[in-house]
């Protein structure tokens, strides 16, 4: 007899979610308290949920606005949650639904290490912005790029 294959794990690197029982961690206040005042995040989650319904999601809460992207502390909790989604979460997939302008060498080296470690890597494509600055060409390679249209 042979086991039940494991559901893939999906770490989302967000502004967290509101969805009641949701998985994860929140890098801002260092605990459980995944709310999100944005929205941003949440709607992410919950189409997730709605087209993978047999996949174990993981909010990895990095980050209250888009804003917050750009700065260190942002690129400091991305960063991490980046390590921890391959480390702690042992993630299959992780979606990266925003976008920066700033170039981060710390980014680019944690993309790499998920990549290097198996996980597949989904970012949004769009909104003016270059996910990672400069250093997007370098990495187009590791990436699934995910656009839409109205």
């Amino acid at each position: 007899m042979t086991a039940a294959p494991q559901a893939p794990v999906v770490c989302i690197l967000d502004s967290g979610t509101n969805e009641a029982g949701a998985e994860g961690w929140n890098y801002l206040t260092g605990n459980e308290d995944l709310t999100d005042e944005a929205g941003h995040g949440d709607l992410i989650y919950q189409l997730l949920e709605s087209e993978t319904p047999n996949a174990r999601l993981i909010m990895l809460k990095c980050f209250e606005s888009a804003e917050e992207t750009e700065e260190k502390k942002g690129t400091e909790t991305i960063t991490q949650a980046l390590y921890d989604a391959v480390d702690l979460w042992q993630a299959d997939v992780i979606s990266i639904s925003w976008t920066r302008n700033e170039e981060s060498e710390e980014l680019y080296e944690a993309v790499c290490y998920a990549r290097e470690n198996g996980a597949v890597l989904v970012a949004a494509a769009g909104g003016g912005s270059v996910l990672f600055g400069r250093l997007s060409s370098a990495a187009a390679g590791l990436f699934f790029s995910i656009g839409h249209s109205r």
